[in-house]
């Protein structure tokens, strides 16, 4: 991957190290030019919850890359560091740690013939569920609202004992944070970036630090889907970044090629 002079010289294996990358535009331009580490950097700033909606804004900023982590400071006021948005927070890792969204799987399991289910009838969620479902060769599929009468007191009262059985018995636990509500589907586009080959020795990729954290499935744990979750042998997620597995013996991310030891067990009710 071709990169520009000032990334040819990043020293990113220093965790302490501090560099001025440029301009935001110049580094859009470089990016523009050819320079993969420089889009890797403009892909990470302009899809963070700090800048993306408003990226109108950054033009004469100066980006930095300290401590591994981008920074976005005012041209006036370049010794006052901004660290306020964990997305721009970035990891070190080797080159095979890096997998990346599996696009072209989705899009095969998107693609499973879908004949027996009404498209007018049946949320995108739904219909995602069960060509997830299908893929993996699973005969039932519960689905919480479809299959339980919660406006029923005396019914929703004798389900409750039954969903203990339920989760503990199922294979797998399909759990989507993604859109914003049953007809956006399960599968989204994922915007997972990796830098290439960067460093003194040419060794080392940089990628988002909260590719290996849990926060996107932490939040709102509790309720129901804390029951679920304590109760399940193991668990999908689809998050806005990446799909996580979760079982007994870990946690593992859909964008990193090794299981994140670091968190320990990653099944809640092992915890």
């Amino acid at each position: 991957m071709p990169i520009c002079e000032i990334c040819n010289v990043l020293d990113i294996e220093d965790p302490r190290a501090e560099f001025q990358l440029g301009e935001y535009s110049a580094l859009v331009a470089r990016a523009d030019e050819g320079c993969n580490s420089c889009k890797f950097f403009c892909d990470v700033i302009q899809t963070s919850s700090r800048w993306r909606e408003r990226l109108t804004e950054i033009p004469g900023h100066i980006v930095f890359l300290a401590s591994r982590r981008l920074d976005v400071r005012k041209a006036d006021r370049l010794d006052r560091r901004t660290y306020s948005s964990d997305d721009l927070e970035l990891d070190i890792c080797v080159p095979e740690d890096y997998v990346g969204p599996k696009d072209d799987e989705v899009d095969r399991i998107r693609s499973i013939d879908d004949t027996e289910i009404d498209p007018d009838s049946s949320p995108k969620t739904f219909q995602d569920a069960l060509a997830i479902a299908r893929h993996l060769e699973i005969s039932y599929l519960w689905i919480r609202d479809l299959c339980s009468n919660e406006r029923d007191p005396a019914a929703s009262a004798e389900e409750l004992h039954k969903l203990g059985a339920i989760y503990s018995n199922s294979a797998l636990i399909i759990s989507v944070r993604t859109g914003d509500d049953l007809n956006s589907g399960i599968f989204s586009t994922r915007p997972i970036h990796c830098s290439p080959v960067l460093g003194q020795k040419k060794l080392h990729c940089l990628r988002p630090r909260m590719l290996r954290w849990t926060d996107a499935i932490d939040y709102g744990f509790s309720g129901r889907a804390a029951q679920e979750r304590m109760l399940a042998p193991r668990t999908v997620h689809y998050t806005e970044h990446q799909m996580i597995w979760e079982c007994a013996a870990g946690y593992q991310f859909e964008a990193l090629g090794i299981l994140d030891k670091q968190r320990g067990s990653g099944q809640v009710r092992q915890q």
